[in-house]
């Protein structure tokens, strides 16, 4: 469930395609989240150059190289002045690495969890 502003330019694919994808990323994806974020001035379809993407069973876009990619479908709209909320059901599930998450918190990017070289250093597998 996430509410989303009926102004988006995703609000009308959404309804159209009944469709959507929720991807978790990593810690290294930071651009990826600033494009979709529109901090470049990306738009629309934009916002998916520079990146792989794979079609979900659904059709909704999963990014490749996420920590894990929710394909989802449209269960309810319920639209209330300038946003929707958007009630999803979960249709698969692809899981990625085990890297740190992304995390956008009080203005920021901050990360959630290690980093593979992180838990490896501190496993003394490698010299940091």
């Amino acid at each position: 469930m996430f509410g989303l502003n009926l102004g988006s330019s995703s609000f009308p694919v959404l309804r159209e395609h009944g469709a959507f994808a929720v991807n978790v990323l990593a810690a290294d994806q930071k651009e990826i989240a600033d494009r979709f974020a529109g901090r470049g001035g990306e738009k629309g379809p934009a916002r998916y150059e520079g990146a792989r993407w794979t079609e979900g069973r659904t059709g909704a876009a999963l990014l490749d190289g996420a920590l894990a990619s929710l394909d989802c479908e449209v269960e309810e709209l319920i639209e209330r002045h300038s946003h929707a909320i958007v009630i999803g059901r979960i249709r698969g599930i692809r899981l990625g690495s085990d890297a740190a998450a992304l995390l956008y918190w009080r203005g920021d990017y901050e990360r959630l969890g290690w980093m593979p070289e992180e838990v490896a250093t501190a496993l003394g597998l490698r010299a940091y």
